[in-house]
């Protein structure tokens, strides 16, 4: 089966992104409970900016593992476009 990924985008100023929308750090465990209600074997794709801070980086990927996911992946991005 072909499970899908929940893709976040942080950008340098520590916005966060989801479906190409702004959304609060708050907002994040919700919506990955969401997704993984779907799906829960879904993964997560953190995409940040080579630039932001690694705190934000470290809250955002505490989110997503305590929305219950397992398979939480970080990837570089040199800027991010929202």
């Amino acid at each position: 089966q072909d499970h899908g990924a929940v893709t976040i985008g942080l950008s340098a100023s520590g916005e966060i992104y989801m479906e190409g929308k702004r959304v609060d750090i708050r907002r994040v465990r919700g919506l990955v409970e969401r997704a993984l209600a779907e799906d829960p074997q879904t993964g997560v794709v953190v995409i940040a900016d080579r630039d932001s801070k690694t705190s934000d980086v470290v809250r955002l990927m505490d989110q997503c593992r305590l929305a219950g996911a397992k398979n939480v992946s970080l990837a570089a991005r040199r800027e991010w476009a929202s």
